[in-house]
């Protein structure tokens, strides 16, 4: 069985990305770990797209916070949503709040 290194965190809040040449787009982040988010959005992504995602969720990050990312995983569930997994660049690992 595969185990992850890092633990994810249950989060359901909104959030923006933008693709690089394209304006912001919204989405649902449904999850989170110091090295990558899981997200819910009406646009379809491409694995190796980078992404810059902004999120404001002040429970969970200790001050809005903006990444660089890289979609690992995408894949469409139902008519006009995809569901996709964000590696965050090697230099930008998530502190969480406590």
């Amino acid at each position: 069985m595969h185990r992850r290194a890092y633990e994810r965190y249950l989060v359901e809040t909104s959030a923006t990305f933008c693709v690089e040449g394209e304006g912001p787009r919204r989405s649902m982040l449904r999850d989170v770990s110091p090295r990558g988010a899981g997200i819910i959005t009406t646009y379809p992504l491409a694995p190796k797209q980078k992404l810059t995602l902004f999120t404001d969720s002040s429970f969970f990050f200790k001050v809005p916070t903006t990444r660089k990312t890289q979609v690992v995983w995408c894949e469409q569930i139902g008519d006009r949503y995809w569901r996709g997994g964000l590696a965050f660049d090697e230099d930008d690992k998530v502190e969480f709040a406590r």
